[in-house]
């Protein structure tokens, strides 16, 4: 693991945290209700100061954060606090309830800035396309569907697929339900229906297919049979043995043929030094040593080569530019729903899917260190969503469970009596470490055991 990607992920996710605890903070005082400690991350004080009645600090532990709002914790309740007209429990239900709301409320609009943003300024996006490689199975829905390697994928389900990320959303939680389809094959439009199929290895539906990739070489092991014979990184194999080889899958499949002790004839063109625009083209000839299997060349492809193309996404002034991003931060927030309804429903595995916050970090610092800026922002938003939405699940302790609690309070006219808010504190504790326990474990089994 990279270190590097953890320690660039942290600040990002700490300003997406401190929006969610502004919400809290700033709507708390408006309410009058009094914030004790106002703190991006948890644990130990790593630097902080005091102005007013609040403490603000940076804690050691850089996984989210709080704002301790006066009494709301039944530890921290005593006779000083019963009398403070800004404690929690002496402000009237409708005010606790839109300062627990307020945290999601600012995640969802703070998206919807950062989508406006990149609609408004504009970007230059490049864009995978819909072509893909099909898993030659008889299992896999898309082959039995009629689907081949260098097919493009136009619609599943009644919905363009204008680029391969369009794919994953359309089918991962559509478990044995059978979806209309088009495709292109040979410049042919064709149609035709496909039912998708649970997938033990990603936790959820699948059909069968990945992103094609060209016949590049993106890393080549040292000393292994391709090093020995010149093969080198960004090497675009042409031929082998005469047989045109477009696309690695190409290469995969005539590698099968193979037996170990053959020769092969590879033609590959290679870029020159000093002029990247022009080629070389060079012959190697390359044997695969006996008693290995015939893959075992000691070469990977370069995942950044595969059909795409350039577009422009921009809007037409800031009105439309607000709308689009509107748009866009409800559409993140039907998926993150889609996707906890199909984890409670079974249709993922939990266990494959769910994130925390190790794996978090990783996702995190792996997109600011190797995507493009527009997607790094589109993360940001989505992240910032799903952060909102997870802290409406009415669970003790977050801030559905508070808002729950308020509305209970507002429609019956009483407030919960303490015994039994108490006894909601502990369960909510208890929740959400078995939560953290769960997600940590996860991330463990996903990070070190799952490949």
């Amino acid at each position: 693991m990279d270190i590097l990607v953890y320690i660039i992920a942290i600040p990002i996710l700490g300003v997406l945290v401190f929006v969610h605890e502004f919400g809290h903070y700033i709507i708390a005082k408006l309410n009058g209700i009094g914030v004790d400690v106002f703190s991006i991350g948890f644990g130990k004080e790593l630097i902080g100061f005091t102005y007013g009645e609040t403490r603000y600090r940076l804690s050691i532990v850089p996984f989210g954060g709080y704002c301790k709002l006066r009494g709301e914790e039944s530890k921290d309740r005593d006779d000083k606090t019963e009398k403070d007209a800004r404690a929690w429990l002496n402000k009237p239900p409708l005010s606790r309830l839109s300062t627990s709301l307020a945290g999601p409320v600012f995640n969802y609009f703070f998206a919807v800035i950062l989508m406006t943003c990149l609609l408004y300024f504009g970007y230059n996006a490049t864009i995978m396309t819909g072509q893909v490689e099909v898993m030659e199975s008889p299992s896999a829905p898309a082959m039995a569907a009629g689907l081949r390697s260098g097919d493009t994928v136009l619609s599943i389900d009644n919905k363009n697929i204008e680029k391969f990320d369009d794919i994953l959303p359309a089918v991962m939680f559509n478990v044995n339900k059978k979806l209309e389809m088009s495709y292109l094959h040979n410049g042919v439009t064709n149609r035709t229906s496909v039912t998708p199929r649970f997938n033990t290895n990603s936790g959820a539906a699948f059909i069968g297919v990945s992103p094609l990739y060209y016949s590049c070489v993106g890393y080549v092991v040292s000393n292994s049979p391709a090093f020995k014979a010149g093969m080198r990184p960004g090497d675009r194999i042409r031929s082998v043995d005469n047989v045109r080889m477009d696309y690695y899958y190409q290469f995969q499949d005539y590698m099968q043929t193979k037996s170990s002790g053959a020769v092969l004839n590879i033609d590959i063109a290679r870029a020159e030094l000093k002029n990247p625009a022009l080629t070389n083209n060079i012959r190697i000839k390359m044997s695969i040593p006996s008693g290995s299997a015939a893959g075992s060349l000691g070469i990977e492809l370069d995942p950044s080569q595969s059909p795409r193309y350039m577009k422009k996404i921009k809007a037409d002034g800031l009105i439309k530019s607000f709308i689009g991003g509107v748009n866009q931060s409800d559409d993140l927030i039907v998926l993150t729903f889609k996707g906890v309804q199909a984890m409670v429903t079974g249709k993922v595995d939990a266990g494959k899917s769910m994130a925390g916050p190790i794996r978090i970090l990783q996702f995190t610092g792996t997109v600011a260190t190797r995507a493009e800026l527009w997607f790094l922002i589109w993360f940001m938003a989505y992240i910032s969503i799903a952060l909102g939405f997870a802290n409406l699940l009415p669970i003790p302790g977050l801030d559905g469970g508070h808002a729950l609690i308020s509305i209970g309070e507002i429609v019956s006219g009483r407030n919960l009596p303490d015994k039994a808010r108490e006894k909601i504190e502990i369960a909510g504790v208890i929740c959400i470490l078995l939560i953290m326990v769960f997600a940590l474990q996860n991330d463990i089994i996903n990070i070190f055991f799952r490949k």
